[in-house]
C-alpha cells in the first residue's frame, strides 16, 4: 500500500513563465458521471484560487493562462485569466452554462469556442 500515490497528492498542471499549477482531483459534481474536476493551486501564491473548483481545461497566450472556474452559485462556469507579469486572476466572462469549450485561432488571434455562445477573442 506505501507504493501508491497517495489519494488526494497534488501534481503539476501547468508550469511556465514564473507559475507553477499545482492540481488535485475534486469529487464529482452532482448530477453528472464526469469526474474531470479538479482542485488548482499556485506558486507564487493566488489567493482567489483557493478552494474554488475548477474543469481540467486550459489555454495560454503570450501574456497569460485562462481557465474553466466553476461559479460561485455552482450553477454555471466562468472564464478566468491570470497575467504572467503581475500573477493576478481576473474574472473574463460569467454565467456560462457549459463545460464544452475549446480554443483555436481565428484571423491570427487566438479566441475561445463556447457552444452556443459568441467566440471571445483571447488575449
Amino acid at each position: 500500500m506505501q507504493n501508491l500515490p497517495a489519494l488526494n497528492a497534488w501534481s503539476i498542471f501547468f508550469q511556465g513563465h514564473g507559475i507553477t499549477l499545482y492540481s488535485r482531483n475534486a469529487a464529482t459534481v452532482p448530477g453528472t458521471n464526469n469526474s474531470d474536476y479538479i482542485y488548482l493551486k499556485s506558486y507564487p501564491e493566488i489567493f482567489e484560487m483557493e478552494r474554488k473548483l475548477f474543469a481540467e481545461w486550459f489555454t495560454t497566450t503570450p501574456t497569460g493562462i485562462y481557465l474553466q472556474q466553476q461559479h460561485s452559485n455552482a450553477q454555471s462556469w466562468q472564464l478566468v485569466y491570470i497575467n504572467y507579469k503581475d500573477v493576478q486572476l481576473t474574472i473574463v466572462k460569467t454565467d456560462i452554462h457549459t463545460t464544452g469549450w475549446s480554443s483555436g485561432y481565428e484571423d491570427g488571434k487566438p479566441i475561445l469556442v463556447i457552444k452556443g455562445e459568441a467566440n471571445i477573442v483571447l488575449g
